[in-house]
């Protein structure tokens, strides 16, 4: 059973695979998407990311029809590699319509953490 946990966790974006330890979640954010109903979703980009996403604080600041994004930022505790998680939904009635995950491995969305204190 070791080996098959080994390569489960390796095959997890959260596991840190040099060092084969969980990552822990840093911060969290939820941010507002300049995407509406009936458009396409955003490209993979980071650099598109990080020029349009708007920080907000609760899901009743994110306005009908249009899409937001929870972001997450987490960290190895051994070398302190970063990955940045973003999970893309439609708010429908209080419910979350996830649409597909993004993950950054590369720091390329760490400079969207920096500057806010997050729980």
């Amino acid at each position: 059973m070791g080996f098959l946990d080994r390569l489960i966790k390796r095959a997890s974006f959260d596991w840190c695979k040099p060092c084969a330890e969980e990552m822990i979640t840093r911060q969290k954010q939820l941010f507002l998407v300049p995407v509406f109903v009936g458009y396409q979703r955003p490209p993979d980009d980071a650099d598109y990311f990080t020029k349009n996403l708007v920080p907000i604080d609760t899901k009743k600041d994110i306005p009908t029809g249009q899409y937001a994004c929870g972001g997450k930022m987490l960290v190895c505790p051994s070398c302190g590699k970063t990955i940045v998680s973003l999970e893309y939904f439609l708010a429908v009635r209080d419910n979350e319509m996830v649409e597909c995950y993004y993950h950054f491995k590369n720091g390329e969305l760490d400079s969207l953490f920096s500057a806010y204190t997050m729980v």
